[in-house]
């Protein structure tokens, strides 16, 4: 049994594998002042982000039928439930708190299907053998006034299978287990493409981002592998793991690197390719 507490949460969101950011006293890119000054140490890198935050925020992902022809009718259910503001508070929290817990909504509430939380409002992480029991949600505090969107302020326990889960920081078992997000919108979105997007939008700021996207269901013996092959990885790049729209198994994207790489069938010897001395913030997703 244990537990993660809030107070823990600096770990994830000191970023100190990043000399120069630290220097600059600009680790929290939803900062306005300190996006600045990212911008004054690499001018083009910096606008690159913020072009590519402009097109993950600004419109949907693609809708596709089966004959790869655009759904219009899922495209507008898209804008009409604000994914595009929940990708963008996704980005900014993960950011800022190094994880958060996305709990959706049964009725709306001013418009709104979900409610984000992170370690404003989530008091502790219970687990046991790295599998999530339950979530303390105490209210927010906004002005030392305690608020709640959905009933009177109290504290209030949310079990796993009632949110979704995100997790960026450096791999540690024994806090985090196994990082975990499930889908939360329709079957047909290209997934791939958007958690594409978010791990260039954040590997071009400096934090260096491995993003992994594995099939459960195929790789269910390699967790163990994914386990102790992501502890050991120290690369500014990332890869992406996928499988082909035709089925075929997943074929590998070294972003950055011009050598080629092969998929080899043990994950662990796979992640290897890109292994160094020791930790560097990583995003991986299993389903």
């Amino acid at each position: 049994m244990g537990f993660f507490n809030r107070d823990r949460a600096s770990k994830y969101t000191k970023n100190v594998y990043v000399p120069s950011i630290l220097k600059m006293a600009a680790v929290d890119y939803s900062n306005p002042k300190h996006r600045l000054k990212r911008l004054d140490e690499d001018p083009i890198a910096g606008n690159l982000v913020l072009k590519t935050a402009e097109l993950i925020t600004a419109r949907p992902p693609l809708f596709l039928d089966k004959n790869d022809n655009e759904l219009d009718e899922t495209r507008n259910t898209w804008e009409d439930n604000q994914y595009n503001n929940l990708f963008k508070e996704v980005i900014e929290s993960t950011r800022t708190h190094g994880y958060i817990v996305c709990e959706v909504l049964k009725k709306p509430i001013n418009d709104r299907t979900w409610i984000i939380h992170d370690s404003s409002d989530i008091q502790t992480i219970k687990y046991k053998d790295l599998q999530i029991e339950s979530y303390k949600i105490l209210p927010i505090l906004e002005g030392g006034v305690e608020t709640s969107l959905i009933h009177a302020p109290v504290a209030r326990e949310l079990s796993p299978d009632k949110v979704i889960h995100y997790y960026v920081g450096r791999y540690d078992r024994s806090l985090q287990g196994l990082a975990i997000i499930r889908r939360c919108w329709h079957a047909l979105v290209r997934f791939t493409e958007i958690f594409e997007s978010m791990a260039m939008y954040d590997s071009r700021i400096g934090n260096g981002i491995l993003l992994i996207i594995v099939d459960p269901e195929q790789y269910t013996q390699e967790l163990d592998s994914l386990h102790n092959a992501v502890a050991n990885i120290n690369n500014r790049r990332y890869m992406i793991l996928k499988t082909s729209a035709e089925g075929n198994p997943p074929d590998m994207k070294f972003l950055g690197s011009s050598a080629p790489i092969d998929f080899p069938t043990d994950l662990e010897t796979c992640l290897k390719i890109v292994a160094g001395a020791s930790g560097f913030p990583v995003r991986y997703l299993i389903g």
